[in-house]
């Protein structure tokens, strides 16, 4: 029997024969969260549904829907050699970057942030910045595996000029995807093993170009989601909004109106601590969620609170625990590659999910300000849910090559 490893395929009597290879944790983890999002998305898309005038289960048929297609581009990507990732990397980047540029200047904006594009002559529209979270971790592992980075020249050409573009017009729509990309991207240079000396100047530089963002969106305003990330965190350490701040309050009713609009800044926030608060230890039980009917974006933003409301401190252990196993598995395999491109592609979208899982459970919890972002496979379905199930293809396709050379 001859066995090609580069593709993770086995050769029998001529035939290509393929088998469900890889980790098996991962595939596992993947399909409980996915189950998971079935039963939490029932319970917490109320309001949308009565804003929308339709029921729930026409959320939980779309996500089914969704789940479906998800998966099957989790197939897809899985049966990908990985070679051929790294031989689409730079290419694919090049065209994430122009896709964000028109979305800058063309894209959808939605509850304030500029980050869809919708698809001409339909009403489809997805988020580019979610597939930026890809091509950038193929972008920069091939990069890494392929130019040497031994002087600093190289490295600002190669690695920091395409960062410094992918941030700032990440900025434009919003500024916590923006500082998303650019914690990933500082984590990737890390363990990529740049020149600290590097590294310093780089943040010099990106210190810089913050101010000089800063400088010209006080001018020009195209940057205005920093007005907003300025906000939320002086509402989030307990101030007031700039604007009312410096008017003096003359009459009961205008202060009526000042304290009613500093309840609307921090409405979500503080319905999502309120439900955690009277979760306890086992929870209120599945649909007996109260906090599901007022909060707007509690099948999505605020998804994990509702599973704390309805199942407690055990459905919040569940829920981390299978994330953790996914983390663990994806860096044992990181250890295993003994190809750069293969390592730093796996700890590239493995951090990504600890960073967005991270950023949506601090939300939730009342640690960190408003961000908006969603929490990978449970979350009701769109252009992140695929995506997501997309990297972790990428993911399993490294862990079946693995696994067939170790066989």
């Amino acid at each position: 029997m001859e066995k090609s490893q580069e593709e993770g395929y086995e050769k029998r009597d001529g035939r290509i024969i393929t088998r469900l290879l890889g980790d098996k944790s991962i595939w596992g983890v993947v399909l409980a969260l996915i189950l998971i999002s079935m039963v939490v998305i029932y319970t917490s898309t109320s309001a949308l549904a009565r804003t929308e005038h339709t029921s729930n289960w026409a959320y939980v048929i779309s996500q089914l829907k969704m789940s479906a297609a998800a998966l099957f581009m989790l197939f897809v990507a899985y049966i990908f050699p990985v070679k051929w990732y790294k031989f689409i990397s730079v290419p694919l980047f090049v065209v994430s970057i122009a896709l964000l540029a028109l979305t800058v200047t063309s894209g959808v904006e939605i509850n304030g942030a500029r980050r869809w594009l919708q698809i001409p002559g339909t009403s489809i529209s997805f988020q580019t910045t979610e597939l930026i979270k890809i091509t950038l971790v193929l972008y920069l592992a091939n990069i890494f595996d392929s130019v040497k980075l031994d002087n600093f020249k190289t490295f600002a050409i190669f690695v920091l000029a395409p960062v410094a573009v992918t941030c700032v017009l990440s900025a434009v729509g919003s500024i916590s995807t923006a500082i998303f990309f650019a914690l990933l991207s500082f984590v990737l240079i890390i363990l990529g093993g740049i020149k600290w000396r590097f590294i310093w100047y780089a943040c010099g530089i990106a210190l810089a170009t913050l101010l000089l963002i800063i400088g010209v969106n006080s001018v020009t305003h195209w940057f205005h989601r920093i007005d907003t990330a300025v906000s939320r965190l002086h509402i989030f350490s307990g101030g007031k909004s700039n604007n009312s701040s410096q008017t003096l309050v003359v009459d009961e009713y205008e202060m009526k109106m000042q304290q009613q609009l500093e309840k609307d800044r921090t409405f979500q926030s503080d319905m999502a601590k309120a439900a955690i608060a009277d979760a306890g230890f086992f929870g209120k039980g599945p649909g007996n969620s109260t906090q599901r009917y007022v909060l707007p974006e509690a099948h999505s933003d605020f998804i994990f609170c509702i599973i704390v409301e309805e199942y407690g401190m055990v459905g919040a252990f569940i829920i981390i625990f299978l994330y953790s196993m996914l983390f663990a598995r994806a860096l044992a395999a990181v250890k295993r590659c003994r190809k750069m491109f293969s390592a730093m592609t796996v700890a590239g979208i493995t951090i990504c999910f600890i960073i967005q899982v991270t950023l949506h459970i601090f939300v939730n919890l009342g640690i960190l300000p408003v961000t908006g972002h969603t929490l990978p496979l449970i979350s009701l379905g769109g252009t992140s849910f695929i995506l997501s199930c997309v990297s972790l293809g990428i993911i399993l396709s490294v862990t079946r090559v693995l696994e067939v050379k170790r066989s």
